[in-house]
Order: structure tokens, then sequence, then C-alpha cells
């Protein structure tokens, strides 16, 4: 549960995990050695810190110090990465994760220069009854 904890409200931990298995499973089979292992496990963990920082960043709280102080964090990765949303390489843009940073960039109305043409999904408030999340989760127990 902890491999690559982060955030209580993202679950990053889950990919970092299924990742580091996945390469894990290539080195054992002779795929890969130890020290690309480690330099991609590294990349991967710096983009799910950049993008949890990116909420914390464009967050529209400034109500106290904490939310203040999020928004003046340093981190090197990130900043490159958003110096990559100038110029979006095709193999950048076609991955998930990074689709997961553009669409929360775009809901919250942030602008810049960027390559791809997808339009951010509008969520629209939903017509009918709505239900607790561990509600729904019983009916299946029972």
């Amino acid at each position: 549960m902890s491999q690559g904890f982060l955030e209580p409200l993202d679950a990053p931990g889950l990919a970092l995990s299924i990742l580091s298995i996945d390469r894990l499973r290539n080195l054992l089979l002779g795929n890969d050695n130890i020290e690309n292992m480690n330099s991609n496990l590294m990349v991967e963990y710096s983009w799910w810190v950049s993008f949890i920082l990116h909420q914390y960043k464009t967050c529209y709280r400034n109500d106290s110090s904490f939310w203040v102080d999020q928004k003046n964090v340093k981190f090197d990765f990130y900043e490159r990465l958003m110096g990559c949303l100038q110029d979006v390489p095709d193999h950048l843009s076609e991955r998930f994760e990074f689709m997961m940073l553009f669409h929360t960039s775009s809901g919250k109305d942030l602008q810049w220069n960027s390559m791809i043409k997808e339009l951010p999904v509008i969520l629209k408030d939903i017509d009918g009854e709505t239900v607790h999340h561990m509600d729904y989760i019983q009916k299946f127990l029972i």
C-alpha cells in the first residue's frame, strides 16, 4: 500500500506498483538492466508528483498558508513538464496520464499554446438520484 504513496486523494501508488512489477519482470527476463529500470521508475514517480503538484498549484484556494505554499513549490521535473505543453510531442499526447494533466488544466480554464486538437470533456450536472460510493459498493457485498 505504501509503495509510491504520494497523496491520499489520488491513487498513483497503484500505477507505480504495477509499473514496478512490469519493470522487474523485464529485468528478470533479461530485457532490461537495473540502471534503465531505476531511471524509468524515477521518471514515472516524478510524473505523478508533478501531476499532483499541478492540482495544488492550479487550485483556486488561497485561504490558508497551506494553499499559498503549494503554489510556490519548486520541482524541476514539473517545470520542464509545463514547458513541454508549448510543443507536445506526438508520443506524449497519446499517453493517458498526459491527457489527465491536459484535462485537469483545461477544466480550470488555464490557457497555454498546445498542439493538442482535442477539446476537454465538459462534465454536466447529473439528472437523477446520486448514491454514496460506499452504499453502492455495499450492494455487491450482500
